[in-house]
Formats: C-alpha cells, structure tokens, sequence
C-alpha cells in the first residue's frame, strides 16, 4: 500500500502521477502552487530537499529574512576584509585593507543594519560602502546602497588628469590607469604598470602551484 497517492500536498508541491524510478527512488510528476509542473524524486520533497520550483525562495522571501541575512552576510564580508578573517583573502585584498579596521562589534553593526532596515528592503541587492575610502569601517563613514553603484563607484578620484594607485600610492597621469568599464569613469583604481605586475604575481603562483 502506498504512503502518498496523487492530490497529496507536501510542501508546495501537489503530487499528480508516478512517472519513473530513478536509482531505486520513485518520481513524481509534481505541481507547484504557482503552476509549474516538474518531474521530482518522492525522496527529495519528503526530505525537504525540493519544497517548490524555485518561485516560493524568489516570492517568498520576507523582510524578516532579507535583513538577517544582510546582516550575517555582511558581517563576513566586513571580517574577510580587514577583521578575524583576513587570513582567508588574497593577498593583493590584504594589502588594499592592510590599515583599515572595523570600530563596531556585531550587536552594534547588527542594530546599525535594523535602524537602516526601510533602505535594505528598497534596495535589490544592498551593499556597504565606506563613503572616503581612506577611513575606517565606522557607521558615520559608512551607506547602504545598490551593489551595481558600488561596483560603478568612482574608487579613484582623478584631480587635473593625475589620480593614485592604491597599489603603489604614486600619482599618475589619468592614461596610466587600467580601464574598467564597470566603473563610472571608465578607469579602474590601478596604475597599468601594477596591474601587469600584479598579473606577473598571479602566473607564477599558478606555476609554483603545478
């Protein structure tokens, strides 16, 4: 006798007909509540491996889990960078943040994150970013913003055609600079001379790597 037969809801899936047995697990022609139809393991929704086609993580997704995982997301993101993680980064990254430090504990940057929750939810994929970049990770040089503007953000101020490498700190003339087209300027914060030795770094780690 069978445990589950067609009509049965599990999850958001509405079991419609046995199809086929795959590594010795029965599938199932199933219906999500939205209406699609998809062909699933019995194993997989009893398990909770498979509660929906896709569209309940999209639609379903609540303010309440949007900002948690901000909050978990970005805490990481902050000590990857420049806290207890940094050991875990690249080290052209550890140079970029060699002296930037986070002056806030995770209650602290956690209630920063509830106290700007109206922007979080307004913003597709919200982001952090230090509003001067020569400064520390501290709530009065920090925004919330769209992670496409962060990513676009000017990072190299350009004065009179001359602007600093990050890397290694000399000003330079506009044109020496590496071109990036997701930046709004279309210079990326790189002079061309440390972007090549930068590249240089990376082949003969790979090589030693082999």
């Amino acid at each position: 006798m069978y445990k589950y037969h067609s009509g049965n809801k599990i999850h958001n899936w509405t079991l419609i007909e046995r199809t086929k047995r795959v590594n010795g697990h029965q599938k199932w022609l199933c219906e999500c509540k939205c209406g699609t139809r998809k062909e699933i393991t019995l194993r997989s929704a009893t398990k909770g491996e498979s509660t929906s086609c896709g569209c309940s993580t999209i639609k379903g997704q609540n303010k309440r889990d949007k900002l948690s995982l901000f909050v978990k997301n970005k805490w990481t993101s902050l000590n990857t960078r420049c806290g207890k993680y940094k050991e875990n980064n690249t080290k052209e990254k550890c140079k970029t943040y060699e002296n930037i430090n986070i002056k806030f504990n995770r209650d602290e940057f956690k209630r920063w994150c509830i106290d700007n929750k109206d922007i979080i939810y307004k913003l597709k994929r919200p982001s952090i970013d230090r509003i001067n970049n020569n400064l520390d990770y501290f709530f009065e040089n920090m925004q919330i913003i769209e992670l496409s503007e962060n990513i676009r953000k000017e990072k190299t101020v350009f004065t009179n055609g001359h602007g600093v490498c990050y890397k290694c700190k000399n000003q330079k003339e506009e044109s020496q600079f590496c071109r990036d087209k997701r930046r709004l300027n279309g210079k990326a914060n790189i002079c061309l001379e440390c972007e090549r030795e930068r590249g240089r770094e990376k082949y003969l780690r790979k090589k030693l790597d082999q």
